[in-house]
């Protein structure tokens, strides 16, 4: 998958969970994208970090 604004394809991954349910816990999305809570939470930081996500709403 191409690269958009450096992140890799577990970040689109994430990001797609987010924005289908932006209530959507770490562990929820770690189960479902086979990885460890921790590793969501940093994917998360690096897309707030680097922008692409600004917000949450319910």
């Amino acid at each position: 998958m191409q690269r958009k604004r450096g992140i890799g394809e577990k970040e689109i991954n994430v990001l797609k969970m987010l924005v289908d349910n932006g209530r959507v816990t770490y562990t929820e999305i770690a189960k479902k994208l086979g990885m460890s809570p921790a590793g969501v939470m940093k994917k998360v930081k690096k897309l707030e970090e680097s922008g692409i996500v600004r917000g949450y709403t319910a």
